[in-house]
C-alpha cells in the first residue's frame, strides 16, 4: 500500500522539505521512491548499514540521516549468552520482512558457531499464534531460551505471542520494551523518547542546512532492560560487568 501511494504521489514528494520514516521496510520503500530528492530522516531501523540505507553512520554525501532501533542481533545473542544459555534457542521471525529473515539467518549462523542449536518459527499473521508456537517449539528437545527480534508483526501480536511462549516455561528475550513488559526476561532495547528527540535534532540540522548531505546518522544506543519479576522466576541474575548498563522493569 505504501509503495502504491508513493508511486501515485511521485510528483508531490519533491515539494516536501523533509520526509520522516519509521521502521526498516517503510524507510527502504520511501528511499527507493524519493531517490534522495527529498531529505529523509529515518528512525527505528534494524541496522542502517546492514540494510544498505547508508554505508556508514558518517554521512558521505547522501541526502538521508537517521537512527537505528537499538542493537544488532549479535549484541542480542551476547545478552542471551550472558544471562541464560545458547544450548537450544527458539527464534521467532516475520517471513514477510526481509530484515526479519536476515536476522534469523545471522542468529542461526552465530548460535551454531558458538556451539548451540537454533530452531525457528515463521510468525503468520493470519494463523492462531498459540498453535504456531506449539507446532514450532512444543515437540523440540528442551529449548533453553526464546529470542524475539524487533519486528512490527511481532509487536502487534505481543499479547498472544507472550501468552503462548510463557507456557513453555523458558526465558524469553525480546528487543522491544512492550514484550519485556508482558513477561520477557530481558532485551537490548531503545529508549523511544531519546530516539524521538534525536530524530528531531537531525530534522533541525537538515532544516538549517537545507539538505541532509552533511548530517551524520546517530549510532545505536542500546539499553539492557530487565523484567525483574520474570528474571527472578528463572533464577537469572545480572553479571557484575553488566550491572551499570541495566534498567529494571518492575
Amino acid at each position: 500500500n505504501l509503495a502504491n501511494y508513493l508511486r501515485q504521489n511521485a510528483d508531490a514528494l519533491p515539494k516536501y522539505d523533509l520526509i520522516y520514516t519509521f521502521g526498516t521496510t517503510v524507510t527502504k520503500t520511501t528511499h527507493q521512491a524519493t531517490k534522495d530528492k527529498v531529505p529523509l530522516v529515518f528512525n527505528i531501523v534494524s541496522d542502517p548499514v546492514r540494510s544498505k540505507l547508508v554505508d556508514s553512520y558518517e554521512n558521505k554525501g547522501w541526502n538521508r540521516a537517521g537512527l537505528a532501533v537499538s542493537s544488532t542481533i549479535l549484541q542480542q545473542i551476547d545478552l542471551v549468552e550472558a544471562l541464560a544459555s545458547l544450548d537450544a534457542i527458539g527464534f521467532v521471525f516475520n517471513p514477510r520482512e526481509k530484515n526479519s529473515q536476515d536476522a534469523w539467518d545471522v542468529a542461526n549462523r552465530e548460535i551454531t558457531s558458538r556451539g548451540g542449536k537454533a530452531f525457528f518459527m515463521r510468525l503468520n499473521a493470519q494463523e492462531d499464534v498459540a498453535k504456531q508456537v506449539a507446532r514450532a517449539f512444543g515437540n523440540q528437545e528442551k529449548i533453553s531460551a526464546i529470542m524475539l527480534p524487533s519486528d512490527s508483526l511481532i509487536v502487534s501480536k505481543s499479547s498472544e505471542l507472550m501468552a503462548a511462549l510463557l507456557k513453555l516455561n523458558v526465558p524469553v528475550f525480546a528487543a522491544t520494551p512492550i514484550l519485556i513488559s508482558k513477561g520477557a526476561v530481558a532485551g537490548l532495547t531503545s529508549n523511544y523518547t531519546e530516539r524521538g528527540q534525536s530524530a528531531a535534532k537531525l530534522a533541525l540540522a537538515i532544516f538549517e542546512n537545507g539538505t541532509a548531505l552533511e548530517v551524520d546518522s546517530v549510532p545505536m544506543k542500546p539499553t539492557i532492560l530487565i523484567n525483574r519479576k520474570a528474571a527472578a522466576s528463572f533464577g537469572i541474575s545480572v553479571p557484575e560487568r553488566l550491572k551499570n548498563e541495566v534498567q529494571y522493569l518492575d
